[in-house]
This record gives C-alpha cells, structure tokens and sequence, in this order.
C-alpha cells in the first residue's frame, strides 16, 4: 500500500470532521486541516482525538495549525498521544 499526504481545506459543517474517524483507518500518514473561520474547534479535535487512539490509525503527522482547538480540544489530543496505539510523531497546534 502507498501511504497518502492529504490537505483538508474545506468549509464544511462540523458534523463532517466525523469523517476522520474512518478515514485516518488506513495508510494516510500526514494531515493538515485548514478549515477557515474559527477551525474545526473543540468538537472537531476530539473526533480526531478519538481516531489517533485507534491502533489502526496509521498517521503519524498532524498539523491543525489556526483551528481554534481550544482548552477541551488540546486535552483531548494530550490524552491522545498518550495511548500506547497512537503513533503521531509531530503534532502542530500553533
């Protein structure tokens, strides 16, 4: 399998960031999400938080630069590095 390097750049509905959940279930190894606006906020980084504890998860970059996390969301991903199935190696919240 070949592994991706996907951009998100779309506006969309924060339902949407759902979509990660299975999406990071495969070979895709770097994402950036540019989301525009406020980002994806609080709600959108749990939905990835949850995704990067999968064992399944396969990425290992992570960039949410300017999306407006937040305290809930960034200790949802805190949490999320530290599961022994998360394999992120850089994760970008400047």
């Amino acid at each position: 399998m070949s592994s991706q390097v996907l951009t998100w750049t779309r506006t969309c509905p924060i339902s949407e960031v759902t979509f990660w959940k299975s999406r990071l279930h495969n070979e895709l190894i770097e994402l950036t999400v540019e989301h525009g606006d406020d980002g994806i906020g609080a709600e959108g980084a749990e939905a990835l938080a949850e995704a990067l504890k999968s064992a399944d998860c396969k990425l290992h970059m992570l960039n949410l630069t300017g999306n407006g996390i937040g305290g809930d969301g960034a200790k949802a991903l805190a949490e999320a590095v530290k599961s022994a199935d998360c394999k992120l190696d850089t994760l970008d919240l400047s």
